[in-house]
Order: C-alpha cells, then structure tokens, then sequence
C-alpha cells in the first residue's frame, strides 16, 4: 500500500535503510571476493538439538534475522558460511563475465566443512545469474552448477532449502525517498522485470531439473505488480537490492514453516 506520512511511522528509517543488516554482516562472518578460506559464525544455541546451516553471498546471508527470530522456537543452531558475490553452486563460478576462482575454492572448502558438520539443511540463495562454462559465463552453466551441488548435499543426508533471490529493487531508494518525504508511491518499481534481473528464474530452473523444492517468498516482499517500498509500516528494502533485517524478521513464521515441511520430509 502506499504510505504517506512522516518518517516516525516507519522502521527503519527508509533514507537510513543501508544500516539495517543482518548480524552476518555486522560480525564480519562474510568474507571478500578475494578471500578462499570460509569464515564460519553460530548464531543461537550451541546446544540446539538441529543444526541449520546458511550458505552463499549477501543474498543469502540476509534471510539471517528470519532464522534467528525462529530459532529458539524450533531448536535451530544457525551456521553461517558467506562470500561476498559468490553463488553456493558447483562447476565454475562467474563474476563480471569471467572466471571468479576464488569462489570455486571457497565453495570447496564449505562443502568439506559441511561434510563434517552434516547439518539437518543447507538454506541458500544468491543474486547470480551465470556461471562459467570454460569460455563465457552462461546462465546453463549456473543452472547446472546450483541443481548438482544441491543434489549432492541430499545425497549426503542434508535437506535443502534455496531461497528464490528477491526482486531487484532500484540502488537510489534512500534518494527516493528523500525526494518523496510525504509520498513513497513513486519510489515503487516494477515486479516483472525486477523478478527478471534477480537470480530467481536461474534457481527456479536449477529447482525444476533437480527436483529441489524452492522456497520463494515473493508474494509477500512484492504483493503488488509494483513493489512497494514500505509494507505494514516496515521499509522493505535496502542500499545494494537487498531486504532490510527488519523487513526480514517479520517473515520469519514464513521461513520457518518452509524449513519445517522440508525437515518432516527429510529420511530420518
């Protein structure tokens, strides 16, 4: 809906949206694109009777707040492994149109990681769109990447639960905003083609040819053919076409019902 008033009716604070992140990112568990060595963060009860594991790029690592509000309900130990621009994926990855090495060896060593940890899932998602095939980055490449190393992670016993990445909303929100202080409806964008340039249609194809459910919770960050930047008086969005940790929390009954019909349906 649209919103308009006066800035104290609204959290966070849409022109100071960039600053509401998840806890991923405050405790530097995210590593750089130069970086090969994961970094690995818990997040709630050591003692937890189930582990849940959060795995991939700043895409990922959003959907943090939404498994911390949940965990304590449901049992959850949350492990996080993040790389800044790298796609949880098997194969090569890609970054600018050429080969990211520096992922595919990341990715390596989070999978022998998870191997000993052996998680009760793997929750992913991630913003790219291509993978490199040898000579280009293509988007069969990705495709074929992201459905073997979630078919891999079910054959080891671990369920799998990928987030379909969220709409590209447009990087200059907060001057938006700024500019339309008493009326935030201009500052809404287009859902079709923001679904279109997210990496949602690369993972829903990678779903698709793996057999691997894919959570995506779309409906409720976009309800609307024009995503609206403020929903039930939280700020949707922040700086760098992600959700803000405040918008996130609010979906965590959402995720955690996701995660707990893919845990049922898990072999014991």
């Amino acid at each position: 809906a649209a919103y308009a008033g006066t800035w104290d009716w609204v959290t966070p604070d849409p022109e100071r949206a960039g600053e509401d992140r998840p806890a991923a990112d405050v405790d530097h568990c995210q590593v750089d694109r130069l970086t090969t060595v994961p970094v690995r963060c818990d997040f709630g009860d050591p003692e937890a009777p189930t582990t849940i594991a959060l795995v991939g790029d700043s895409k990922a690592m959003q959907w943090l707040p939404a498994l911390q509000e949940a965990a304590g309900a449901h049992g959850w130990r949350i492990v996080t492994y993040g790389k800044s621009s790298c796609t949880f994926a098997a194969g090569r990855a890609a970054l600018a149109s050429a080969a990211y090495p520096a992922c595919d060896a990341w990715n390596a060593a989070v999978m022998t990681q998870l191997s000993a940890l052996k998680p009760a899932a793997v929750i992913t998602s991630g913003y790219a769109a291509a993978g490199w095939d040898g000579r280009v980055a293509t988007r069969a490449a990705l495709v074929a990447g992201l459905a073997q190393r979630w078919t891999d992670l079910r054959g080891q016993g671990i369920a799998v639960l990928p987030i379909a990445d969220n709409p590209v909303s447009p990087d200059d929100l907060d001057v938006c905003a700024a500019r339309h202080a008493k009326d935030l409806t201009p500052c809404a964008f287009d859902r079709a083609s923001a679904v279109a340039r997210s990496g949602a249609p690369t993972q829903r194809s990678a779903a698709t040819a793996s057999g691997t459910p894919l959570a995506d919770f779309t409906p409720w960050i976009c309800p609307t053919p024009r995503c609206p930047v403020v929903i039930g008086h939280v700020a949707v969005n922040r700086a760098g076409d992600h959700l803000t940790a405040t918008y996130v929390r609010t979906l965590a009954p959402r995720v955690a019902a996701a995660l707990e019909t893919l845990l049922d349906r898990a072999p014991r």
